[in-house]
């Protein structure tokens, strides 16, 4: 009776070890090709190495699959999986059958019964066999194609097969893809070879055509240059020294000369279409919307020309050689009496 102190395993049979080790000594290959389970006739199984069959088998399918343990590599792993349509009967016993039909593996497993649809319910088992070999070189690991029903966990593993994490996210403008569309490799060129279009003419050819349209020196045009950007701010025109560089250029309807000049960015002149004002290193040129040329000063030759009163009038001011007389001027007249040579 299976309770808490049942123990479920698997062994190769001694037919199974005897082509084991034919097969490791040889070295040809050992196929495993068919999976059986059975009810053991209602029994409690122990599996037994001399077992050539199982004790009541009731269906035997080809394997789904054959695969080592990924923890352990001296672990075969053999797997079937039977449809929601088959059933009706106990698992307690599996067979593993190779392609000589000979029964080279035997289990025992908890008690599972298996529903048939007609019962109300059913469900798709998948059946697995561990068991430890001293070689695996030898043993086929395969799928088999003509089984149609895949374990998720089989269809995970796939998938992560084919696409594995181990690429960069990003935006590529060029990739490599494989066979099946799937991309396996992404870059972003820089040049047009990168994107394998090859040069209309060499960086010598097309420097050695320019210099003959443009001299480096002495060159003339003819004629009108517009730099236009179809935008509020137009391309530079500019010149440069080894101490320093200006540049121009048409922004937002103002014409600008701005420079570098001692790693500072200055702008020496700015012209403002829409106001009709220049501003010179950032003082405001003046105009006659900020000056009044009325109160300007001309130029004269007195001080009422300027607009300054005399502190004494003329008719109050004499300069003569001779002494005053008491009957001489006014109260408030000034007299200035100079010596004759």
């Amino acid at each position: 009776m299976i309770d808490s102190n049942s123990q479920f395993f698997a062994i190769l049979t001694a037919v199974g070890e005897a082509k084991q080790a034919n097969a490791t000594a040889l070295g040809t290959p050992w196929t495993f090709k068919e999976m059986a389970v059975g009810d053991a006739n209602g029994t409690d199984p122990i599996p037994n190495r001399a077992q050539t069959k199982l004790i009541n088998e009731w269906r035997r399918a080809p394997v789904n699959q054959v695969r080592t343990d990924p923890a352990n590599p001296n672990i075969i792993i053999t797997e079937q999986v039977i449809p929601p349509d088959v059933g009706g009967r106990w698992i307690r016993e599996i067979g593993l059958f190779d392609a000589d039909g000979d029964l080279v593996a035997v289990a025992n497993c908890a008690p599972s019964f298996k529903p048939l649809l007609a019962q109300g319910t059913g469900k798709t088992q998948v059946i697995r066999m561990n068991f430890i070999v001293a070689n695996t070189a030898q043993i086929v690991l395969k799928i088999d194609p003509a089984v149609v029903l895949a374990t998720r966990q089989y269809v995970d593993d796939s998938l992560a097969a084919a696409l594995p994490a181990d690429k960069v996210a990003g935006t590529y403008r060029q990739v490599t893809i494989d066979k099946r569309g799937l991309v396996v490799s992404g870059i972003n060129p820089t040049t047009l070879s990168g994107y394998g279009i090859a040069d209309g003419a060499t960086k010598a050819e097309l420097t050695s055509a320019v210099s003959k349209l443009l001299p480096i020196t002495g060159g003339r045009l003819n004629g009108s240059i517009l730099l236009s950007s179809e935008g509020s701010d137009s391309p530079e025109f500019g010149w440069v020294t080894p101490s320093s560089e200006a540049r121009m250029d048409l922004l937002n309807d103002n014409v600008r000369i701005f420079a570098n000049y001692g790693g500072e960015t200055i702008t020496p002149l700015l012209l403002s279409l829409a106001n009709k004002s220049a501003t010179v290193f950032g003082n405001l040129l003046w105009d006659a919307a900020n000056f009044d040329p009325t109160r300007k000063a001309d130029k004269a030759t007195t001080l009422a020309g300027y607009g300054i009163t005399d502190a004494l009038p003329a008719n109050r001011f004499i300069y003569s050689p001779n002494a005053p007389k008491p009957t001489d001027g006014s109260v408030g007249t000034l007299w200035l009496q100079y010596e004759e040579p």
